[in-house]
């Protein structure tokens, strides 16, 4: 960490009047700035892969196991017909999808490849608001480098697509009207119409509709029971993002730049940076100035905003993946002879 300090010193350095802040050439190109923190990730760009799904480049993985476990973004592989990983000392490996943790949207895959050097998640690490945060890549320098923005919360994006207001008289939730483009309105949900239920649990209220949406996420298709003219109706409507509408300052902001990820939502418990990431960024480990890893990106979600699993997350959802895994092996041989 001292060595990166000076060389930020020495970078950012006051010059002598008239002189440009940064070295020549350091103003104008990020790399130089990326540079400094290569002492950073060092070790950790030994745990990372990159994948290529059919082909084209996906996303990064993080390596937990010397024998070739790997963690990353399962939406970015899922349907890959095929899958191998780059390793930092340049060899491609076959990969194999084993297991998926849909809410926090991780896979687990199993390369071709032993002797790997896994990541150490720094589980007592305590995040702190405007602390830089790296991202290792294959490389030496790092991916991109940022600032932490937001303490470990829940987001959730997806939406039923509709306004609601609660009864007057018995507190029942009813749909005010239905948003053109969402689920609510292509499964044929209307403005009056009683909510009863979704997703099997009963809705009172307002309050109790936005709880029983908690671990949906977008692609979703839920059971909507509604009461319409005194008749019980049910539905299945399919979970959506809300689409962008760049008459919405945060929208245009958000609609410049590089694609968001298709799975930006949905996340227990996920805090925020600022790195500039692109979807086929995440999925790699998120790095402290000391060099420790603190959870992995999940989500490129904004312009600026980016999501990371904090590593508490990560451990659990990968005990639980090896947990499935080892169930799959378990089972018993059905195949007829």
């Amino acid at each position: 960490m001292f060595f990166l300090v000076v060389t930020l010193l020495v970078l950012f350095a006051r010059p002598a009047m008239g002189q440009s802040y940064l070295k020549r050439g350091y103003d104008t190109d990020g790399k130089y700035v990326l540079k400094a923190f290569a002492p950073v990730v060092a070790e950790t760009r030994q745990s990372v892969v990159q994948f290529v799904a059919d082909g084209k480049k996906s996303v990064l993985g993080t390596i937990v196991t010397a024998d070739g476990l790997v963690l990353t973004k399962a939406s970015e592989v899922r349907l890959a017909e095929k899958l191998t990983a780059k390793l930092s000392d340049g060899r491609e490996v076959e990969a194999q999808l084993l297991a998926e943790d849909r809410l926090d949207d991780l896979a687990l895959i199993q390369l071709d490849a032993e002797g790997l050097r896994p990541v150490a998640f720094e589980l007592d690490a305590k995040p702190r608001l405007g602390q830089w945060v790296i991202v290792p890549g294959l490389d030496e320098a790092p991916e991109a480098v940022g600032v932490m923005s937001a303490l470990p919360r829940r987001v959730n994006g997806v939406r039923l697509g509709i306004s609601l207001f609660d009864h007057p008289e018995n507190g029942r939730p009813v749909i005010r009207f239905a948003i053109p483009g969402m689920g609510a309105q292509a499964a044929g949900l209307q403005p009056g119409d009683v909510l009863r239920s979704i997703a099997g649990h009963e809705v009172n209220n307002s309050q109790d509709v936005i709880d029983s949406m908690q671990n949906v996420i977008a692609g979703d298709v839920i059971e909507v029971v509604v009461e319409r003219r005194g008749k019980e109706m049910t539905f299945e409507v399919e979970m959506r993002l809300r689409e962008l509408n760049t008459k919405l300052k945060e929208d245009y902001m958000n609609s410049m730049g590089n694609r968001m990820s298709e799975r930006r939502d949905g996340f227990a418990s996920v805090f925020q940076h600022d790195a500039t990431l692109t979807p086929a960024e995440c999925g790699g480990p998120l790095l402290d100035l000391d060099g420790r890893c603190i959870g992995i990106n999940i989500a490129r979600a904004g312009r600026i905003e980016a999501y990371t699993l904090p590593a508490e997350v990560v451990v659990e959802s990968l005990e639980a993946l090896t947990a499935q895994t080892m169930v799959k092996d378990d089972a018993p041989d059905t195949t007829e002879h």
